[in-house]
């Protein structure tokens, strides 16, 4: 730079075109002279990082005399950009994600801010084939097989941003039944007198919390429910459950149920209901045993 000359760096606004005329010693703006071989160069550096600096620049070098001297160089637009900031989630308020429903409709979505606007993605921790691109995270129908701790991620030219982990798992289920044994049996008069019945009826249930089951007979005056307080040693209903698993594990399994009847006789012929219950729902199976009439 030329003895006995002065720096200055103009700005125009994008907002309004106007000019802004800086000198050395702004705290936005610091110049370095290189005393190095060769034409002398100016370095100048803006030391901080706004919105409001953006816009074109120019440097010129002018000579402290009457009748000044100026150089000006080639305009060059500088950018204002920043890395990407995870400023939030949004989702519906009325999800519990601590007691989420097997089939709920979840959407997570993640908000970042960031100059370029930054690309979304959202991974899911063991799952490398994992990948939804986008702001929002939606699973439809969320079931067992979508457990997962999942992250946003934030990335534009400048940088990249990795949210707080976030841990989404369906740990209800309403509940379900199927047959574990055959649900229609037809015997002979011949079969129920010599005590060849299979009076043993078997369902497998799964839900969380855990469902109660209980058995009914139906009637023409309705269904009565079958307990053991009356059982004898001619005639006994034997009641038989598996232990009680818990919900609380990373695998919610299924519960066998049985009803058995003991020393079988032709009153015991008719329609048999098992009912499961819990406070999502309740689900039914029946078993028929009749006679052979053939």
């Amino acid at each position: 730079m030329p003895a006995n000359s002065e720096l200055l760096l103009s700005k125009i606004s994008p907002e309004d075109n106007s000019v802004y005329f800086f000198s050395d010693g702004l705290p936005q703006y610091g110049f370095m002279n290189d005393d190095g071989e060769g034409e002398a160069s100016v370095l100048v550096f803006i030391n901080t990082n706004c919105m409001e600096w953006e816009g074109e620049y120019k440097c010129i070098v002018r000579e402290k005399t009457p009748d000044p001297t100026t150089w000006t160089t080639e305009p060059e637009y500088i950018k204002y950009t920043s890395t990407p900031k995870i400023t939030g989630y949004k989702y519906d308020k009325n999800l519990n994600f601590d007691f989420l429903l097997n089939g709920t409709d979840v959407l997570y979505e993640c908000i970042a801010t960031g100059i370029p606007e930054p690309n979304i993605t959202w991974t899911k921790k063991g799952d490398e084939q994992f990948l939804s691109v986008g702001p929002l995270l939606h699973f439809p129908s969320m079931t067992q097989a979508d457990n997962g701790i999942y992250s946003c991620i934030a990335e534009n030219s400048v940088g990249r941003t990795e949210g707080n982990r976030k841990w989404i798992e369906v740990n209800r289920y309403k509940p379900t039944m199927k047959y574990d044994s055959d649900p229609i049996r037809t015997y002979t008069e011949n079969q129920i007198l010599n005590d060849w019945v299979d009076g043993k009826m078997e369902v497998v249930v799964h839900g969380c919390p855990l469902p109660t089951v209980t058995w009914w007979k139906e009637s023409e005056n309705g269904r009565t429910k079958i307990t053991e307080e009356n059982n004898s040693y001619e005639h006994a209903f034997i009641i038989q459950r598996e232990s009680d698993w818990s919900c609380y594990t990373d695998t919610i399994g299924n519960a066998e149920h049985s009803l058995k009847m003991h020393r079988f006789n032709k009153s015991d012929l008719g329609t048999y209901v098992a009912k499961a219950e819990s406070s999502l729902g309740i689900v039914e199976l029946k078993f028929i045993i009749r006679l052979d009439t053939d």
